[in-house]
């Protein structure tokens, strides 16, 4: 009764933009959700490339380390330690 008199109360203008607002604020939501379900599609996938792209990398570094492993072998067999750059290169 209260909400029937409530409408009646309100213009037809004022009733189509009270519809409107609501209208909007409904589409709003739905799209705020959408996008957060998207976003939560992107972090999976980038999650997923993530690790595929951690193995080729390794591949790649791994035989470079042992290049650096064994010019700092061939370093100490002579008997000199590998200067300050060596070390700042190994370690970027």
């Amino acid at each position: 009764m209260l909400q029937r008199d409530t409408s009646q109360a309100m213009s037809p203008k004022e009733r189509e933009e009270f519809e409107q607002e609501k209208e909007f604020a409904l589409m709003q939501s739905e799209h705020s959700i959408r996008i957060k379900e998207l976003e939560l599609e992107v972090a999976k996938i980038e999650a997923r490339w993530s690790v595929l792209f951690k193995i080729p990398l390794l591949i790649i570094k791994l035989p470079v380390l042992m290049l650096f492993a064994i010019a700092y072998i061939v370093a100490v067999a002579r008997g000199k330690e590998p200067s300050k750059d060596f070390w700042d290169f190994i370690g970027k």
